[in-house]
């Protein structure tokens, strides 16, 4: 089991959920979206910048939605999600996926 993985902090009192994310390249900037949270929208021309921020912005979103500390983390690393949004060489214009979990303590 990796060290820092979501599966490594479940305890029994933790509630998950996942999180839609819409990812799309537009005019050069990576662009990530939520269906399921309201008010995300992260963008950057760097695509590692903007997604290792998905996850502190939603943290924030949903704390001042619930009131409640929640725990965001990437299901998958940053280089495999990279892979996946490539295709032949060239980055897909969109991308839709639950790449991001959410922890709450119950």
């Amino acid at each position: 089991m990796e060290k820092d993985s979501v599966v490594s902090r479940v305890t029994p009192n933790m509630e998950f959920a996942t999180i839609a994310v819409k990812y799309r390249l537009v005019d050069g900037y990576h662009v990530f979206t939520s269906s399921d949270v309201k008010g995300l929208y992260v963008a950057s021309k760097d695509s590692k910048k903007a997604f290792d921020a998905v996850s502190e912005v939603l943290e924030e979103l949903i704390y001042r939605k619930t009131k409640k500390r929640g725990h965001v983390v990437a299901a998958v690393p940053y280089d495999d999600w990279l892979k996946r949004t490539t295709h032949r060489g060239r980055r897909r214009s969109q991308v839709i996926g639950r790449d991001f979990v959410l922890q709450i303590a119950a």
